[in-house]
């Protein structure tokens, strides 16, 4: 499977790819629980060949007790038949009885507290067994202690009732430690052999399981200007786990579709607007310098130029508008100056629009409650309240009136701009905030528009941190609803 090239920047560090992490992830996991394992393991062998021993150690003392003869005529003293036990050859046992001696083989120099262990005075309750592990002259000895009182024969006439015999039978245990050790080291050889072969199949597992992953890569990375759709394989079975990856990268393909289509209609319906400008200016100087003319015909066609040359003026700053709104979409909520007063804002923009509506013979009405501010640029203001009053004046049937309402609700400053004018048809209403969009489909330039004023009042709303709504009924008017936060939230 050919890989696909490094997205990451030359100098930088590398993370780990999702294979590396998992590898990493199973082979701590397996570490972990093998070498538990064979500690597990080496404990329970331990266990299990030190009870072996001490049996086998209870066992040789059994043997010499069984030795032990007590005495049956007056006079005698208790013994033991030292010639008849039959030991192996590198045990070794001392007994003694009421403090006397009775027999010892092969006994080791030991250690103060062991030897402590076996004085008559040790404050120690009868019986007692007791195993303790030492070293001597380099060997490691296991020994068996065996403390416990032992009746006389009932029918001696004399001598003692009891004997209170001490036994410390002991065994090197060298072997047994070295064959733990071989266990332990067989364990942990086969405890790496199994995280090797476990490793390998996790790498095959992983590279195997990734494939689909791999190929989305692809697929994914196949797509460009030309190819705007992202191929699926239909292999449900394959990208079963991958399926809200996909889903989502084709919800983002065609979003991506759709905003590059949407900058290319942008980009041929500038190009015709500002094309149609340049004509009629063009014409009109043309038309102007076609013969001589008096001095007040120049000055009348050089007025016309500036009215055209006005228009393509306003066109180009809606445009740069624009531009500046789209720049600014990665900060959704830039931080405002101050916020801006709604009562005020709008009062001023009714003065500067009254010649406006007095032409129409449209009747503004303001319903905005004192004290309401909204987070936004004042001037941003002026632009989205602006435009939205200008459209509701124009598209008023004359006589008719527009209403100006706004509301706190939920944290927001709501604002509704209705007027009384002739509506948007269902079908229009979900383009009307689409750039260079107007209901003409003629482009007919005798409202004075360009399809741009709706786009740049909902771009500077959503900069702000709010939105714009629309809602109309065809011959009864329209309302937009102007969303901004409100500052004293």
């Amino acid at each position: 499977m050919t890989p696909l090239p490094s997205s990451t920047p030359t100098g930088k560090h590398r993370p780990f790819s999702i294979r590396a992490r998992l590898l990493l992830s199973v082979g701590a996991i397996l570490l972990v629980a093998g070498v538990s394992g064979a500690l597990l393991l080496v404990h329970i062998v331990r266990q299990h060949t030190y009870a072996s021993f001490d049996a086998l150690l209870g066992e040789h003392a059994q043997e010499v007790m069984a030795e032990l003869e007590l005495p049956d005529e007056p006079g005698d003293r208790i013994s033991l038949r030292q010639a008849a036990l039959s030991l192996p050859r590198r045990d070794w046992f001392w007994l003694s009885a009421n403090g006397q001696v009775l027999g010892q083989q092969a006994v080791p120099s030991l250690p103060p507290a062991e030897a402590a262990l076996l004085s008559p005075a040790a404050p120690v309750a009868l019986p007692s067994r007791r195993v303790v592990t030492f070293p001597s002259a380099g060997v490691r000895y296991r020994v068996l202690i065996v403390r416990e009182r032992v009746a006389a024969d009932p029918n001696a006439t004399e001598g003692p009732a009891f004997y209170d015999t001490i036994l410390a039978y002991g065994a090197p245990v060298n072997h047994v430690e070295e064959h733990i050790r071989d266990i332990a080291r067989s364990a942990a050889l086969a405890c790496l052999l199994m995280l090797a072969a476990c490793l390998a199949a996790t790498w095959l597992a992983v590279d195997f399981g990734l494939r689909p992953l791999q190929r989305l890569a692809e697929r994914a990375a196949a797509i460009d200007d030309r190819q705007g759709e992202f191929a699926q394989t239909g292999d449900r079975a394959e990208v079963a786990e991958l399926a809200p990856l996909t889903g989502a990268l084709t919800l983002l393909v065609g979003r991506l579709r759709q905003a590059l289509e949407r900058e290319r209609q942008f980009f041929g319906d500038a190009a015709h607007e500002l094309k149609t400008g340049v004509a009629i200016l063009k014409s009109t100087v043309q038309l102007g310098l076609r013969r001589e003319r008096r001095p007040e015909e120049y000055l009348g066609y050089l007025s016309r130029a500036l009215t055209d040359t006005e228009r393509l003026q306003d066109l180009v700053a809606r445009m740069l508008a624009l531009a500046a709104i789209d720049a600014d979409a990665a900060s959704t909520i830039p931080a405002p100056i101050a916020a801006a007063n709604v009562k005020l804002e709008l009062t001023a923009l009714l003065e500067t629009l009254a010649s406006f509506a007095e032409e129409r013979k449209i009747a503004v009405q303001c319903a905005v409650p004192e004290g309401l501010a909204v987070w936004v640029r004042a001037e941003d203001f002026r632009t989205i309240f602006s435009n939205l009053l200008e459209n509701a004046i124009r598209y008023s049937e004359r006589g008719g009136a527009v209403e100006l309402r706004a509301f706190a609700q939920d944290g927001t400053c709501l604002i509704e701009v209705r007027d009384s004018g002739i509506g948007i048809p269902p079908d229009a209403l979900p383009h009307i905030f689409e750039r260079f969009w107007r209901g003409d489909a003629s482009r007919a330039r005798s409202s004075g528009g360009f399809g741009l004023g709706l786009s740049i009042a909902r771009g500077l709303a959503r900069r702000a941190g709010g939105d714009i709504t629309a809602t109309s009924e065809p011959a009864h008017g329209s309302t937009f609803t102007v969303i901004l936060p409100l500052a004293s939230a």
